[in-house]
């Protein structure tokens, strides 16, 4: 996906979309960087409870948008803290997006984006 193309919100300093990932779980995931930090961001993936940050990967927030995004839309205004919003909003947007039969939480997160940790209990932060 042209990178260009990423509905951001913007919060501040960072940029927020919800996307899915090439050829990965179906399912919506959380995306944040901050504007203009390369190293700066992390993806959440609420369904299942887990997040990958930049601090435990080898790619740049470019790289992510590049490589990997298949489909992004704009998220609702909400703190990432808000872990139960967020698991009900990507639930539904998964739904929509897949079809309520297809999403897939079963699947593990790809690996080669970094190493994927469990998000402790609403504190998750960028």
């Amino acid at each position: 996906m042209d990178t260009m193309s990423i509905p951001f919100r913007n919060r501040s300093k960072y940029c927020v979309a919800l996307i899915v990932l090439k050829g990965h779980p179906k399912r919506i995931y959380h995306y944040c960087k901050t504007s203009g930090e390369e190293y700066s961001w992390a993806v959440r993936d609420y369904l299942t409870g887990q997040f990958v940050r930049s601090g435990d990967s080898k790619m740049t927030a470019s790289q992510v948008e590049d490589g990997w995004i298949d489909h992004a839309e704009e998220p609702p205004s909400c703190p990432e803290k808000r872990i139960d919003f967020w698991k009900d909003y990507c639930q539904g947007a998964s739904e929509r997006h897949f079809g309520a039969a297809h999403v897939d939480v079963a699947s593990p997160n790809p690996p080669t984006l970094g190493e994927w940790k469990r998000m402790p209990g609403g504190r998750e932060l960028l």
